[in-house]
């Protein structure tokens, strides 16, 4: 309603009017612009995301999270929720969404096959550190290298300290290969005649691992 027009005028609805004569009012209407609303964004430490502004009742967003280098989106939160991304919405009223990141490392993408037993693995980039069994402590027993303690090392590397080895230092794009802090050089994990293993590029000799 856009107010009246003829024998009356103002935008009072309703209207009051006393009758002294003929009236012809005329009531006038145009077509209501759509609602717009505001889907805010915002992310935590890690990354960024898009797709934020102001936008009409019933159109679509996509929302993309983008990981900075060493770290990993892991899922959004505030007016939506889910892993998604990118994210595609619509829009029917104000919005504030947050983008999560968490720092990567050795274990981001390990996989639980439930009773204490995981799989590490992204065949994509021939990475497989195998199963192993997560202790009550911070120990784990892997399937070919036994019993080891592991530290974080930055985003994607890890300390293992092994006992009669001392600490071995990998990371996801040099396993199964592992620097001997005791040895001064690298090994290599692997089976030989079938046996879990090491190779001792020191004495070129393969160390059945106990």
């Amino acid at each position: 309603f856009t107010g009246w027009s003829g024998g009356v005028s103002g935008t009072a609805n309703p209207l009051s009017i006393t009758v002294d004569g003929n009236l012809s009012v005329v009531a006038g209407v145009a077509e209501a612009l759509p609602d717009s609303y505001t889907v805010s964004v915002s992310s935590g430490t890690g990354g960024s995301v898009s797709g934020g502004g102001t936008y009409t009742s019933g159109s679509t967003v996509i929302l993309s999270a983008t990981a900075s280098s060493g770290y990993e989106f892991t899922g959004w939160s505030g007016g939506v929720s889910g892993t998604a991304n990118p994210l595609s919405i619509t829009v029917d009223g104000n919005l504030t969404v947050v983008a999560g990141f968490a720092e990567t490392n050795f274990w981001s993408a390990e996989v639980d096959n439930s009773n204490g037993w995981f799989t590490l693995s992204d065949f994509s980039t021939e990475f497989n550190f195998g199963n192993y069994f997560k202790s009550s402590t911070n120990w784990i027993y892997h399937e070919g290298m036994r019993w080891i303690y592991p530290v974080k090392d930055g985003s994607s590397a890890i300390w293992f300290y092994k006992e009669e080895r001392g600490w071995l230092y990998t990371t996801t794009s040099d396993f199964p290969f592992l620097y001997s802090d005791n040895a001064g050089n690298w090994i290599y994990y692997g089976l030989y005649n079938n046996v879990p293993s090491f190779y001792e590029y020191v004495t070129s000799s393969w160390v059945t691992i106990e």
